[in-house]
């Protein structure tokens, strides 16, 4: 795992992630997919999206690999745009839960 420590000094080595809802899916589909918003794991709980990519030797699923999407850059994006006086925003997920 990379890097070895989050952000806090927390070792990140070891972790599991398969009680994750979407390790199933990923499974059986076989197919690369984009998480739904959850809260990260290592050291800060902040929101993130999880890249997942399933490894596929012949026929048969044997793992996956993933990527952690920190949403700090969007919140800046989007918090740069604002006329903060008179805007307010909410990030939504596509059922709708706010971010």
């Amino acid at each position: 795992m990379s890097p070895l420590t989050g952000e806090l000094g927390q070792p990140s080595i070891g972790m599991s992630f398969a009680d994750q809802p979407y390790i199933p899916d990923l499974r059986k589909e076989q197919k690369s997919i984009l998480s739904e918003v959850v809260m990260a794991r290592v050291d800060v709980s902040k929101p993130v999206v999880a890249v997942l990519a399933p490894v596929v030797v012949g026929n048969a699923y044997r793992g996956y690999v993933a990527g952690i999407l920190s949403l700090d850059r969007v919140r800046r994006i989007i918090e740069a745009t604002l006329d903060e006086e008179h805007m307010f925003y909410a990030l939504l997920d596509r059922n709708g839960n706010t971010i």
